[in-house]
């Protein structure tokens, strides 16, 4: 499996809305030394490691639904493998 390094940058993600957590009424102040800092209600900027889930998660995604940006029409046949599980 090749490793990918993504650049993610930070303004198309604030731009596209991403959701960083809750609003900032809803933070425990406990939790005020392990939040970056506060922009709109949201974070200003990915921690390390939340950065590194969301690359993980998008390689993933990638991985699984890559195949889907290439179809143009639906498909002709679907198989249902289990049903009780979809």
């Amino acid at each position: 499996m090749t490793k990918r390094y993504w650049n993610i940058d930070l303004e198309k993600i604030m731009r596209a809305g991403v959701h960083f957590g809750h609003g900032t009424r809803k933070w425990n102040p406990r939790m005020a030394p392990y939040i970056s800092t506060k922009h709109k209600e949201g974070f200003n900027r990915l921690l390390k490691r939340d950065a590194a889930v969301l690359k993980r998660q998008l390689s993933r995604m990638e991985t699984y639904l890559g195949g889907i940006k290439y179809m143009t029409g639906l498909p002709d046949i679907v198989i249902i493998l289990d049903q009780q599980e979809e």
